[in-house]
């Protein structure tokens, strides 16, 4: 047996390495012969990206979940029960998923058979629990087109029971319960209102109404209708149970006083002016004495008419009643239109009657209706006493541009409009005269008035040249009738 040395053992070693390594240069794995790489920030920030995303997404999640819950509970008519509704089945279902791992832990793929039980049980009790909630969730729909669902209702005074109170004749907790509500509600009209009502009519304690009033207008600012509201109600009180005409006259000046410059001073100037004397609300409380005069039995069989009397007052007694009004009321404006229409009719003064009418016009505070009325008024006064048409349609006109935005308004119409209208009205006067007795007789011929219909027989909608043959024939008429009214004054 030949014994190799141990120098030829490593050199035998060191040639098959050395073999080895050339082989493994001429054929370089791919581990050993890997190019080296510089580091990338792409991976590292798409990871980033990808979980700042994850982030956000789970937080819109939570906030979302969290939004119901909250509004759940705000919704709910009892918050103390839903919270512990809903902490009950956090709760059971956070059980449910540890028993679930648990069983899938100690059972393996057999916990399939006993999983399916386990939820079974679990959904059974959270429809126990959540059974009623969901039927109101799916009848809300429904039942809210009766009682307002989950409408927000506001917070507002209740005077049910104060008026049933009232009604059963229990004043004092009537009284009790209408100041319980405006100690949360100050300054509430309704409340005020029947507080005087109570004091006032109930219980005959004119004094604590004063008081109610006064503490209201003092709990101010107050609008100018809930001003007007409460002493408009408090003169009423002051005139049909008290008769107390300068109590109630003091109400109506304190309106004047403090809404100037408002719808509301004006109904009061009204009331002043109508008001009735002390005379006169004495005798409201007295029963109606209706006096039967003696008359003639053979009435019927007599062959004259009979001369009723009449208890109509003359136009001069009239007219110094209507001054004698104003001296007192300037702004009563059912004497000053009864004045100014006096005049026109009965003393035929043109003048006199624009004058009283425009002063209702230039009075502010006055309605549009109003306004309207009494312009539209001035002009047929302008076209049966003076045939003045000009001055008709200046009146007209001033409706347009006072009021140029109103369904008055009739700028767009008027040149169409006012010759049609000028005859309507003027053809039931222009055949008319007024004789020194003024009894009413007609002047035209029969072929006058055939003349006239031909004449007055155009078209509904003329040409702008007819309007004006139209307009200049009515000037002439106007002045034909205004000489045949001077001769025959």
């Amino acid at each position: 047996m030949v014994k190799k040395s141990y120098s030829s053992v490593l050199y035998r070693f060191s040639i098959e390495y050395v073999s080895h390594q050339l082989r493994s240069r001429k054929t370089p794995r791919s581990s050993y012969c890997r190019p080296k790489r510089s580091f990338r920030w792409e991976p590292v920030a798409m990871t980033i990206r990808n979980a700042a995303l994850d982030l956000i997404f789970a937080g819109i999640i939570l906030a979302f979940v969290v939004w119901l819950i909250v509004r759940s509970v705000l919704r709910a008519e009892e918050p103390k029960k839903h919270i512990l509704r809903l902490v009950c089945s956090m709760g059971l279902v956070m059980l449910t998923v540890a028993a679930c791992a648990f069983l899938f832990a100690k059972l393996g793929r057999f916990a399939a058979f006993a999983v399916p039980f386990t939820v079974a049980a679990s959904g059974i009790l959270l429809g126990v629990m959540w059974a009623s909630r969901l039927g109101e969730i799916l009848a809300a729909p429904l039942s809210g087109l009766f009682d307002g669902g989950n409408a927000k209702a506001f917070r507002q005074p209740l005077y049910a029971i104060a008026e049933a109170r009232q009604k059963r004749g229990r004043y004092q907790e009537a009284i009790t319960e209408a100041q319980k509500q405006l100690e949360e509600f100050p300054g509430d009209i309704t409340g005020t209102l029947l507080l005087i009502d109570l004091f006032a009519k109930d219980l005959d304690q004119i004094e604590d109404a004063k008081a109610t009033l006064e503490a209201y207008l003092q709990n101010g600012p107050h609008h100018s209708k809930n001003i007007f509201r409460v002493l408009a109600h408090m003169a009423d009180i002051y005139i049909e149970k008290y008769s107390d005409r300068e109590s109630a006259k003091n109400c109506l000046e304190c309106i004047q006083s403090l809404c100037p410059g408002t719808d509301q001073e004006m109904i009061a100037a009204q009331r002043l002016a109508h008001m009735g004397s002390r005379e006169f609300l004495a005798a409201k409380k007295q029963p109606t004495k209706i006096i039967v005069k003696e008359f003639d039995h053979r009435l019927g069989l007599q062959g004259k008419e009979p001369d009723f009397q009449r208890n109509e007052k003359s136009p001069d007694e009239l007219a110094k009643e209507y001054i004698q009004q104003l001296n007192e009321h300037p702004l009563n404006l059912e004497a000053r239109e009864n004045l100014a229409l006096l005049y026109a009719n009965h003393y035929h003064r043109l003048d006199m009657a624009i004058e009283q009418l425009e002063t209702m016009v230039n009075h502010r505070n006055q309605s549009t209706r109003q306004v309207v009325r009494w312009l539209n008024l001035m002009a047929d006064l302008h076209i049966k006493l003076g045939g003045n048409i000009r001055d008709a349609k200046k009146c007209l006109q001033r409706i347009s541009d006072r009021f140029p935005t109103s369904a008055h308004d009739t700028s767009l119409g008027l040149n169409r409009r006012f010759p049609d209208m000028i005859e309507a009205k003027y053809r039931r006067s222009a055949r008319c005269v007024v004789l020194p007795d003024r009894r009413r007789q007609t002047t035209d011929t029969p072929a006058d008035s055939a003349a006239r219909t031909a004449q007055y027989s155009l078209p509904k909608t003329p040409a702008p040249h007819l309007e004006v043959q139209k307009l200049w024939a009515l000037e002439v008429d106007c002045s034909i009738w205004r000489s045949q009214s001077e001769v025959a004054t």
